[in-house]
């Protein structure tokens, strides 16, 4: 099959926990992609397959950075669509849910990463939190299928105590934003896996010769690239714990939060695009801590790696 073929001739389908999705593309390529963030085969819809229609068009290729700039997004009632200029463009609803986009030749095979994140991750991530999961502003770190949940306004320093993790050989769900399931609270999916932080951030953890530059945002970044090492397993785990963050100085400290509390204190990193999330809050009551003083990234990260099970 011709790339630039407009009839979406090949299809797949791809499970995602508790929902699933059906591919519809005019190039393997595409499948491929999906490959790495779903898994193969039919899952569980909660009413219908997400039905995702992709095409590859003839087109030039651009610089990643300049096309990160060029990103705009435009809503109209429940649907949403995003654009980068003539060579990338997406429109998602959830109701019926579709997603139908495209992307030139040259952008597909010069940023391959960027095509999913913007075709793949980012819509059906939206469709995703209409269905069956709500969005939860935190980072979250993995070992052997555990995760920690790491919550905190912006600035907060979320990104930056989960770039120390993974530096210090954890796995990471999300370092912005991440999916809880509806109906079992402590199952929890990527949204975009992504870890972008600011220089400063990147020479804290150690990761800064593993970075590339990014805009996000609105800012300029820098980004690990985790779309390299993709695969759905690594998309998904279990929640065994919660941490708030407070003050970044003075001396270390992780405390259990009196479960009556932690409601209030949960709603300090709160954003807008979060709903419905007290049943998630009430059920992750009773293991969620708050830490302070995590300047001190290598105390942190042990305290983060002792909630996971990793011994010293």
């Amino acid at each position: 099959m011709q790339s630039g073929d407009t009839s979406l001739a090949w299809s797949a389908s791809f499970s995602v926990p508790e929902d699933a999705l059906v591919l519809h593309a005019n190039d393997p390529r595409l499948a491929d992609l999906a490959a790495r963030l779903f898994d193969a085969g039919a899952g569980t819809p909660h009413e219908d397959p997400i039905r995702v229609s992709l095409q590859v068009v003839p087109g030039p290729g651009a610089d990643r950075l300049a096309l990160e700039r060029s990103l705009r997004w435009t809503r109209a009632g429940q649907s949403w669509s995003l654009s980068m200029g003539d060579l990338l463009a997406a429109t998602f609803t959830p109701g019926p849910a579709t997603v139908t986009g495209r992307v030139s030749e040259g952008v597909l095979e010069a940023a391959p990463a960027l095509a999913a994140r913007y075709l793949l991750e980012a819509p059906v991530t939206y469709v995703l939190a209409q269905r069956r999961y709500r969005v939860v502003h935190a980072a979250a770190v993995v070992l052997d299928g555990r995760s920690v949940v790491i919550r905190g306004a912006a600035g907060a320093g979320k990104s930056t105590l989960a770039g120390a993790c993974l530096a210090a050989g954890l796995d990471l769900l999300a370092d912005e934003s991440l999916l809880v399931s509806r109906a079992d609270p402590d199952a929890l999916l990527a949204a975009v896996r992504d870890l972008a932080f600011s220089p400063e951030s990147a020479r804290l953890t150690g990761l800064l010769s593993r970075t590339e530059p990014a805009f996000t945002g609105g800012e300029e970044k820098l980004r690990v690239d985790l779309f390299a090492g993709s695969a759905p397993a690594r998309r998904r785990a279990r929640r065994v714990a919660t941490v708030l963050l407070g003050r970044r100085d003075g001396p270390l400290n992780l405390t259990p939060i009196p479960p009556a509390n932690v409601p209030a204190a949960f709603a300090e990193g709160a954003i807008p695009q979060e709903e419905g999330l007290s049943a998630a809050v009430t059920a992750w009551a009773a293991s969620t801590y708050r830490m302070s003083g995590h300047e001190d990234l290598d105390g942190a990260v042990t305290c983060v790696s002792r909630l996971l099970g990793r011994s010293a």
